[in-house]
């Protein structure tokens, strides 16, 4: 059983590198396999089911991609009739919810259904429920997230989530809500209700109600970045989110419950013995819990993972604790095999080879709290490869909070959460007061974990070591792990402590590397040299909750190992270009800042970029060419026109100008215009990119910045075409994803590297 599981593992996991799926027909050879498993001898089995789990996986993976929005229908007003099947989500004027289509009308003709999307509504008064139906004006597209190196794959999210189109609603008179009963999003409502009562009964502890939510329910949206992260750093987020960890709390409880209780009846005894009523209740208990987590993947695995262990109590088999873990493992691959490209899954199994490892032998007798510990020591280490390999964060203090909190958490805290909720509606005077005694005390959790979390040195990123690194890591934990007689102990300890103490970036060998970030509708472009790294614009703020500062520029540059900006340039005050800049001074070191709308940001020692300005750095020279000192230009053709030279090559970023300053440059410097890459002048707008200007530039390269399926049409296909014809080969971000060039010591130009082209998958779209 083992090693069919770690080998169906292997072929589902090794599906996961394609960039394109294999043909749907071969996954009419699963039965036939299948059935062949059983007659063939161990050594021609194994590649069977390696096979197995490689073809079960791809065609889990179709059954999802063949309920993809059609191309056809992106940005078109489409009419759909479905229900809501998510709570929604409130952030300020925006309702977010998962709808799940039952009919598209488009131009009164019916069209195939996505099925389930996501959906945001924008100032809509009234508040929404699990359930309802309605009928809806909409626009959808196909799954599309910005695709950078370090960067959250939204995609990839979006897929594991069985989510085929995005969109939000728009107003019209379509819009109405549907007669209709539900009943299995009921569960969803009952979620939201429970939701609703806590904000009400939790309203003067803001500190604590996120998190109590999510211990409830499973909701996490409220819970504030700052205490999310103070969970991060301090390896105690497995606290917040339900999974293996809670539901084994309460099947725990619930088996103790109906043990407790079966064997004070002689007459029950006689039915059925108090281990296999024990057991049967242990996982009603666990059900219900996931239910009102909402079943997510998490709850599924870790339900799944239970009823293979009750299961055996049931059937009154015996089974060694690494068999069940196996079966177990392939239980889960078998319901959902993409379950292997979620961090947690990993963590999850993880952690439970690894407890039981640290148990072998050790399960009788005084040394109890000796065993807790060294689990725990056990734990952590055992999971920081799923960290690295994951690229999160390695908390280097999880033993010793996990060591507090997990008993806090399993003997006080969710038994206070849950016995408040279960009498909540029955004897409200006792339960309230329970629910803000446990509110009280979890403000005070967060609070000291949040000032761990402040502490220098708590944590590292796993995506800030490179790849030698992360090896002395892994090695260090694998001499850790193994038997003490095998020796080795001490060389481990230095291996694993040393990258954590010291972490450098690699010796760069280009002279010049330039890679225009792919931040949706703004700009973002990193140029860094031997030793000093500018960036050229912050990216576009979204909203109060996302940015591409955190999101992209940050994750950006902790994957590269650096540790400061030596210059950031705002080309103007627009949101597009400055709007992340808080948040990016908020978690990053920015030695000098620069614009062409210095007085506009009103941002602290800023200076204005002027033409003529000029710097060297490692042999590289930088100069603007625009604005001039005098100039009265504002919002885009304020922008810093800068100028790169490495050597022969030639490097152009022209911000948001008009054909305006072009004509300006083109007078004043038309002999610094000429390069062999450039930025397309404002996202390649038709109000940007004269025929004359894109003739004196004469690129060879020409990028653009542009959203997905951006409202403004951008870039216009006059300006591509202009460009193509002045002998340019133009990518754009929105296609590409970042996109990344680099000048070595024989001035050869390298690129361009396409990060959505080299790292995309079969999910990807293209």
């Amino acid at each position: 059983m083992i090693s069919a599981a770690l080998l169906f593992l292997a072929g589902t996991v090794t599906l996961q590198f394609f960039t394109s799926l294999p043909a749907w027909e071969w996954s009419l050879l699963l039965p036939a396999l299948l059935a062949a498993v059983p007659f063939l001898s161990p050594v021609p089995r194994y590649p069977v089911i390696f096979l197995l789990g490689f073809l079960w996986a791809s065609h889990y993976a179709h059954c999802i991609l063949d309920s993809e929005l059609l191309k056809t229908l992106e940005g078109r007003d489409l009419e759909v009739v479905g229900e809501i099947a998510s709570i929604p989500e409130q952030k300020g004027e925006r309702q977010r919810f998962l709808f799940k289509i039952e009919q598209v009308m488009v131009d009164g003709q019916t069209a195939p259904s996505p099925g389930q999307v996501r959906l945001s509504w924008y100032r809509h008064d009234e508040q929404l429920f699990a359930g309802d139906r309605w009928r809806l004006l909409v626009r959808l597209k196909q799954p599309h997230g910005l695709m950078n190196p370090g960067g959250f794959d939204y995609e990839g999210w979006l897929f594991r989530q069985g989510i085929r189109a995005t969109g939000y609603v728009r107003s019209g008179e379509p819009n109405q809500k549907l007669a209709g009963n539900p009943v299995w999003h009921g569960i969803d409502r009952i979620r939201q209700e429970i939701r609703d009562n806590l904000k009400q009964i939790l309203a003067d502890q803001q500190t604590a109600v996120g998190v109590f939510i999510a211990l409830a329910v499973g909701d996490r949206s409220d819970i504030p970045r700052e205490t999310w992260n103070a969970f991060v750093a301090t390896g105690t987020s497995h606290l917040v989110a339900i999974s293996g960890l809670h539901i084994g709390i309460v099947a725990g409880l619930g088996y103790w419950l109906v043990n407790f209780l079966w064997r004070r009846s002689v007459r029950l005894m006689l039915v059925l013995p108090a281990p296999v009523a024990a057991a049967s209740g242990s996982l009603f208990f666990a059900l219900v819990y996931a239910a009102l987590a909402g079943f997510t993947l998490p709850t599924q695995r870790a339900l799944l993972m239970l009823l293979v262990v009750i299961g055996s109590v049931l059937l009154r088999r015996q089974m060694g604790a690494f068999y069940s873990l196996a079966l177990a493992l392939l239980v889960v691959l078998v319901f959902d095999p993409l379950a292997v490209l979620s961090p947690g899954f990993w963590l999850s199994f993880v952690a439970v080879f690894v407890i039981l490892l640290a148990m072998q032998g050790r399960l009788h007798g005084a040394r109890g709290l000796f065993t807790w510990i060294r689990v725990q020591w056990m734990v952590v280490l055992g999971l920081i490869p799923a960290l690295v390999i994951s690229g999160m964060t390695v908390s280097l203090i999880a033993p010793l909070v996990n060591f507090v909190l997990i008993p806090l958490f399993s003997v006080l805290l969710v038994p206070l959460v849950l016995g408040g909720l279960l009498v909540l509606h029955i004897w409200p005077e006792v339960a309230v007061p329970v629910i803000q005694f446990s509110g009280i005390l979890l403000a005070y959790c967060i609070d000291l974990l949040i000032w761990i979390a402040g502490l220098p040195h708590v944590s590292v990123r796993a995506d800030e070591m490179d790849w030698l690194e992360s090896c002395m890591v892994l090695t260090g934990i694998l001499l850790l792990l193994i038997p003490w007689g095998l020796g080795g102990k001490w060389g481990g300890t230095v291996l694993l402590v040393a990258p954590f103490i010291w972490s450098g970036s690699g010796v760069r060998t280009n002279v010049l590397e330039l890679t225009l970030l792919d931040v949706g509708q703004g700009l973002s472009l990193m140029v860094q040299t031997s030793n000093h790294l500018l960036l050229y614009d912050a990216g576009p703020k979204y909203s109060e909750h996302f940015n591409a500062g955190s999101a992209v520029v940050v994750p950006y540059l902790r994957s590269r190992g650096l540790t400061q900006i030596d210059r950031l340039v705002l080309s103007n005050g627009d949101s597009d270009h400055a709007g992340c800049y808080q948040s990016l001074a908020a978690e990053w070191d920015i030695n000098q800042v620069l614009s062409g709308e210095a007085q506009r940001l009103g941002i602290a020692s800023i200076q204005s970029c002027q033409s003529g300005m000029n710097w060297e750095w490692d042999g590289v020279e930088f100069q603007f060419l625009s604005p001039p000192p005098e100039s009265t230009w504002r919002g885009n053709d304020a922008s810093c026109v800068l100028s790169i030279v490495s050597g022969e090559r030639r490097i152009l970023v022209t911000g948001d100008i008009t054909q305006t300053v072009e004509s300006w440059l083109m007078d004043k410097n038309p002999d610094l215009l000429r390069s062999d890459l450039v930025i397309i002048p404002h996202h390649g707008s038709l109000t940007s990119s004269s025929k004359e200007f894109v003739e004196a530039v004469k690129a060879r390269y020409a990028l653009v910045s542009t959203g997905y399926a951006n409202r403004y049409g951008f870039p216009k296909a006059p300006v591509i075409d202009r460009w193509r014809a002045s002998g340019a080969q133009v990518y754009d971000t929105a296609v590409s994803g970042a996109i990344h060039f680099a000048i070595d010591a024989q001035q050869a130009l390298q690129g361009p590297v396409e990060h959505r082209a080299t790292q995309g998958r079969y999910w990807h779209d293209r």
